[in-house]
């Protein structure tokens, strides 16, 4: 009987010991898991700069060009990352500078001003930045995709 209730006692400690240790396997775990690399932590925000961009108003160029400069300043150390920060730049300076220009032209317009020998030349400038635009944003679009999908590298330990 006393041979039983020992065996017992040891089974109930012996469970009671694997639970703390898988207990603290899970808390570790979770604790490793919300810690974000620095690199997560870096795509995040180059991410969020490039959709405030994206989002902003069209009509607020004031605004937009902020945002744009925000981006351009935003410290990127991995090379994904520098890749969204400098296409996405490239892609938005001239679509803002096109569609600021087509703003002016617009204006002059309204007000009746009579129409400069230059407007002609600035049209065709303002058409051209945006087509430029459209081309480089496809190369802004590809560095997002592969921002995206860049994981942290695994940390490395050996199997046993």
């Amino acid at each position: 009987m006393l041979a039983e209730r020992a065996a017992a006692g040891l089974l109930l400690l012996l469970t009671a010991l694997g639970m703390a240790v898988l207990g603290l396997a899970v808390l570790g775990m979770a604790a490793l898991g919300c810690s974000r690399s620095p690199e997560a932590v870096e795509r995040a925000r180059l991410l969020a700069a490039v959709d405030a961009l994206r989002d902003a108003p069209a009509a607020d160029a004031r605004r937009r060009r902020g945002l744009l400069e925000a981006l351009e300043r935003q410290p990127a150390v991995a090379p994904v990352a520098q890749g969204v920060r400098d296409a996405c730049a490239a892609a938005y300076r001239p679509l803002l500078d096109g569609t600021e220009l087509t703003e002016e032209l617009r204006r002059a317009v309204a007000r009746g001003d009579s129409p400069a020998p230059e407007l002609p030349q600035k049209l065709h400038q303002a058409e051209a930045e945006v087509a430029r635009a459209r081309t480089l944003m496809a190369g802004c679009e590809r560095a997002l995709a592969d921002l995206r999908h860049a994981r942290s590298p695994p940390a490395s330990r050996a199997l046993p």
